[in-house]
């Protein structure tokens, strides 16, 4: 083995893990075989966290369902159940009680009073303290998930202080956006003379600059050796011919260990750096393009342009001259191949917008992806279908569920949402169309399970630790399976690949720990912790093709950086490309102020879906071009008429709504935020006269009227959901986007098979009858 395989070491999460007996951390499906898309998963001992995940709403007392049960599989089988699970954890840390339905519940009360924070969180997260992996050799096959155990100290955010900084941030933001659009010079402007484009330009002797070359810059004004660890791709060579002076037009690149853990800090990789207006009607290779003088050139490199996974195609030890550490590495660092793998590319609304973002806030609209066919360098690119193969395994275009059976569908009255229409339960045909198929992480309730349903889309199941939303969420999704344990207790599951895998996964993980209206401690804030990075174990598991993820958009915090980062790793780690926006929810029809970040993951070899446009305006803003195409807003008052008086979860002549006093309001506005504690209890009536009833609050929040909640805390239920409006418009939109993709390729399958008919033709072999 090369002595830089000895001396340069991985980063210090890529170390060997043993448990307490002496175990490496590592486990194999059930059956302790690895395929190609069966991968190994890797657990960190002593991580009790990771065990106790709470899922989006706080547990309940539990009560047995009376829908059919889940897991019939495992459900007589409790020690293969054990044999999956870590061997650091002991039997007596899970309590796995059999229900009176058959349903396999988890559970670790008994230890979760003796956990303790660690500062694994310092150890991983903190992007300071993150050791790059140098060596080539000892990389894994698939890349080590995260899997925290507690933060050092739980994160608190002071509601006054959060409110008072963004306040501050927008009076900041207010003040640069007075910046003048005439002064902004255009990127990428058109050549003139005396301007004019050359083939390459001599600017040391016998080396040249041409299209295609990699330079590494430094930073102007500062001695030769303090570069800014920047690069630029060459797109031309321009001159003026006036003063025979050269500029370097082309594209910036920063290394990975830049962007503050939003992809891992690995040795020489590099990230094309893009910024598009959405005013700007050009292509994304012509906006992003920049412009240098060459004095700011220190040197040329070489360099790759690919879209394989980690670590191919990177630099030779065998070529690194032997010495210290340091010295390994400071040579890799200036003389190594540089391979460039992702896009990283920040959307704003304009270029006064662009010019006036703070550097050091997260991206409100960005976009991580792998590099295209057009950006890899010659031989350097892997087909789409070959990679999702490689991750996945085979998939079925159109939709991995093919119905048989007469099957249950919503019909539902034209209306601009789903909470202003009545829906209803009615007995279909027999579906022989292809559909595809979902996953619900986190599930509650079911908004997003309802959302999918709206959208087209097959729910196969919903994991959730709360008893309580569970009951809800079989009594109206059944015969879909519902799995009462922690996303990383569905991680570690047993059974075959194909029983958790889907087309379509949403995961909404707990919000509580960084949601703006947080502002005191909470008992649940360290597994909730623990939870918010189960994502990456459930993405593993399930393997979607398209992964969509809601969350309150406090995470997008300045103060939260270094965890949404964190975040969003957890899907490049696993080759994921990645969009994420803040987006509000009243703009798609809902009839309260709701605002949350929303993250679209596409797997390997998946193009990323669009986010859907928005729908309604607000009636008070001016009249643009940008809402003329939309209706005004979803009004309160519009969406609680359509109540019957005999809707489920509705009895306005209760007791507890008839009892206090009431402020009334203006229900022909949007109303505040549903929250997660339920708070729209304290709001009453628009009349004032009484409390809102639990269906009132569920109308406000989209839910259709043939949805029933069950269990208790049923207003935390309502408060807990994604609201299923935003989630069919969501989730439809991705359907849309699989179907065209998976249309163009089974048009290039036929071609494919109508030119071997042909080909075989013309030889006089055996014809092919095609269907």
């Amino acid at each position: 083995m090369s002595c830089l395989a000895d001396a340069i070491c991985i980063e210090d999460d890529d170390t060997m893990d043993i448990d307490s007996d002496g175990h490496n951390g590592k486990y194999l499906s059930s059956d302790n075989s690895k395929s190609s898309f069966t991968s190994i998963i890797d657990i960190r001992a002593a991580s009790p966290a990771v065990s106790v995940a709470s899922s989006c709403t706080l547990r309940g007392s539990p009560e047995p369902a009376s829908t059919p049960p889940v897991l019939r599989n495992v459900a007589h089988q409790p020690q293969l159940i054990q044999s999956a699970l870590p061997v650091a954890q002991s039997t007596s840390d899970v309590n796995m009680s059999g229900a009176t339905d058959g349903s396999i519940r988890f559970s670790n009360e008994s230890d979760h009073a003796q956990q303790r924070p660690s500062s694994f969180f310092n150890e991983y997260f903190s992007s300071d303290n993150i050791e790059e992996v140098y060596d080539l050799i000892e990389v894994p096959e698939e890349p080590r998930l995260l899997r925290p155990d507690f933060p050092h100290a739980p994160i608190i955010i002071d509601l006054e202080a959060a409110e008072a900084q963004a306040d501050r941030e927008e009076e900041i933001a207010n003040l640069r956006l007075s910046i003048e659009p005439s002064s902004i010079l255009e990127r990428n402007a058109e050549i003139l003379s005396p301007y004019a484009e050359i083939e390459s330009f001599e600017w040391k002797p016998s080396e040249l600059l041409s299209p295609g070359m990699l330079v590494e810059l430094r930073t102007p004004d500062m001695p030769l050796e303090l570069t800014e660890h920047t690069f630029m791709v060459i797109k031309a060579v321009v001159q003026n011919l006036a003063d025979d002076t050269v500029k370097l037009r082309g594209w910036k690149l920063k290394r990975a260990r830049d962007l503050g853990g939003l992809l891992s800090k690995r040795l020489n990789e590099l990230v094309f750096i893009h910024e598009i207006d959405a005013d700007d009607d050009r292509p994304l290779l012509d906006q992003s393009v920049i412009d240098i003088d060459l004095a700011r050139v220190l040197r040329t490199r070489k360099w790759v342009g690919t879209n394989k996974r980690f670590p191919a195609s990177r630099f030779n030890p065998a070529d690194v001259p032997q010495g210290t550490k340091e010295e390994m590495k400071k040579w890799v660092e200036d003389n190594g191949l540089l391979v460039a793998r992702w896009c990283y590319i920040s959307n704003y609304n304009n270029k006064v917008e662009r010019v006036a973002q703070d550097p050091t806030r997260i991206r409100v609209s960005a976009i991580l992806r792998m590099l295209t066919e057009e950006e890899c360098t010659q031989r350097n690119y892997i087909k789409p279908d070959i990679r999702r193969l490689d991750w996945r395994g085979p998939t079925i275009l159109g939709g991995a569920n093919k119905a048989t059976e007469e099957h249950t569908t919503l019909r539902r009255a034209g209306a601009l949402s789903v909470a202003e229409a009545e829906c209803g339960k009615v007995k279909g045909r027999e579906n022989v169309k292809r559909t595809y198929t979902f996953g619900d992480c986190y599930c509650g309730a079911g908004g997003m399970t309802c959302g999918a349903t709206l959208a087209g889309l097959k729910v196969l199941y919903g994991v959730d630790i709360n008893a309580d939303a569970g009951q809800t969420w079989q009594k109206n999704f059944s015969p879909a399976r519902f799995l009462e344990m922690s996303v990383h207790d569905f991680s570690v599951l047993p059974g075959l690949p194909e029983d958790f895998i889907v087309d379509v996964l949403h995961l909404s993980p707990p919000c509580q720990m960084f949601s703006p209206v947080k502002t005191r401690p909470g008992p649940n804030d360290e597994s909730n912790y623990a939870s918010l990075f189960g994502v990456g174990e459930a993405i593993k598991k399930a393997r979607p093709r398209i992964a969509t993820l809601e969350q309150t958009y406090g995470i997008t915090n300045t103060a939260h950086k270094e965890t949404f980062n964190a975040l969003i790793r957890m899907f490049t780690d696993l080759q994921y490309d990645v969009s994420w926006g803040i987006k509000t929810f009243q703009s798609y029809g809902l009839p309260q102020s709701r605002k949350r970040l929303i993250i679209i993951a596409s797997c390997p070899g998946e193009s990323l879906p669009s986010f859907p446009t928005y729908t309604h305006y607000d009636p008070a803003a001016p009249f643009t071009r940008t809402n003329a195409d939309m209706v005004p807003y979803t009004t309160p008052r519009s969406v609680l008429s359509l109540i019957p008086t005999n809707a489920p979860n509705h009895d306005p002549d209760h007791p507890r709504f008839n009892k206090g006093t009431y402020r009334p309001w203006d229900a022909r506005n949007i109303t505040t935020c549903i929250m997660t504690g339920g708070s729209g209890s304290q709001k009453g009536h628009p009349r004032g006269h009484r409390g809102l009833t639990n269906r009132e609050l569920a109308q406000l929040q989209s839910v259709p009227l043939w949805m029933e909640f069950h269990g208790h805390h049923i207003r935390r239920q309502i408060g807990n959901m994604v609201p299923p409006m935003v989630g069919k418009i969501l989730l439809e939109s991705v359907r849309k986007h699989l179907e065209k993709v998976d249309r163009i390729e089974m048009e290039k399958e036929k071609r494919k098979k109508r030119k071997v008919v042909v080909d075989r033709a013309k030889h006089g072999s055996d014809v092919v009858i095609l269907d």
